[in-house]
């Protein structure tokens, strides 16, 4: 059987990211606010739609992940629907996490923070969770709208990643940020070296037989 080759990651072009910070750094709709919060956090899509008034910290500027929306097959036969909708806790222990809040997002977090009663859901500012499956079909439309390509939701997570990566932040500090059950999934995700490190590499071990062939 051939083995399952892992498919390229796929991120936003500086261009497109400049473009959803423009329409999505906003007061006025929580929903294009959730896509920045991903696009800078690295939040998962179940994650972001179960945050409430609860999960920030104003104090601190931190955001607490501790629950995720997911759509799930539904068992019981005696139910007309094939799946129903869960809150539970992340996937891991590891998914259980605080993540600072960056400078540029506080005074927004903050503006649309202290206009939610408690318990509220953030997305909504109701008691009633936005089903990802929901968040998805505004995301799709958003793109749509500001002339951007469509891409997987997933894609604020990978970009989100990718930065952190190129910018030399440390792989164990990014795998905890995003909530990774080990860092060896962070690295075999993320972290390609680019042509030119591999040619320094060889070339590094080739001069050092050469020294060796010469003594």
């Amino acid at each position: 059987v051939p083995p399952k080759m892992q498919k390229e990651i796929v991120v936003f072009t500086k261009e497109e990211i400049k473009i959803i910070k423009k329409r999505a750094l906003t007061y006025n709709n929580r929903c294009d606010f959730g896509i920045i919060l991903c696009l800078y956090m690295g939040l998962r899509i179940g994650e972001l739609c179960a945050l409430k008034k609860e999960s920030f910290d104003l104090d601190n500027y931190t955001i607490t992940v501790n629950h995720t929306i997911l759509r799930i097959k539904n068992v019981n036969k005696s139910r007309n629907y094939k799946t129903k909708l869960i809150i539970t806790n992340p996937k891991s222990k590891t998914s259980l996490r605080t993540i600072p809040i960056p400078d540029i997002l506080k005074k927004y977090v903050k503006f649309y923070v202290i206009n939610m009663n408690t318990g509220n859901y953030f997305l909504t500012n109701s008691h009633v969770a936005m089903e990802p499956r929901c968040y998805t079909n505004h995301y799709k439309r958003f793109l749509k709208y500001w002339g951007i390509n469509n891409k997987k939701f997933h894609t604020t997570r990978h970009t989100f990643a990718t930065n952190c990566i190129t910018l030399g932040c440390d792989y164990k500090t990014v795998s905890e940020l995003l909530g990774h059950a080990n860092v060896n999934i962070t690295l075999n995700l993320y972290v390609h070296p680019r042509y030119s490190q591999k040619k320094k590499c060889i070339d590094l071990v080739s001069k050092i037989f050469q020294e060796k062939a010469n003594k």
